[in-house]
């Protein structure tokens, strides 16, 4: 049986939400389960577009961050789940506008790598 993947391209991705480049080249891979993402906020027909915040588990499935949880970081690109689980790279560090995500997300009171983060508006 041979592994073909194949590559898939969503239009240009939306990466407004970053102040700056630093940590997109850095990523670090995941899974997105489909069934974690299929319904979850802000994912329409599917897409989770890039800018998603995730909980990434110590096996490397990604869950949709929840408030006041464990920030793993943020997806670098857009990704389609309606076939099933996929992989994608999420940045783990770098500065991120809140406002310009394509979900709700107050860093105030998140864990992790929400550290690692500078969160706020570009100058």
């Amino acid at each position: 049986m041979g592994i073909n993947p194949t590559r898939k391209s969503y239009g240009r991705v939306n990466r407004s939400y970053l102040v700056t480049e630093t940590g997109v080249g850095d990523g670090i891979g995941c899974t997105l389960p489909k069934a974690a993402f299929e319904n979850a906020p802000g994912v329409e027909d599917g897409l989770v577009p890039a800018g998603y915040p995730v909980t990434v588990a110590a096996d490397g499935k990604a869950a949709p961050f929840a408030a006041g949880g464990e920030l793993s970081g943020f997806t670098i690109d857009s990704v389609n789940v309606t076939l099933g689980d996929e992989s994608i790279g999420y940045q783990w560090y770098g500065a991120i506008d809140p406002s310009k995500l394509p979900v709700d997300f107050d860093p105030a009171g998140a864990t992790g790598n929400a550290s690692k983060f500078y969160f706020g508006a570009k100058a």
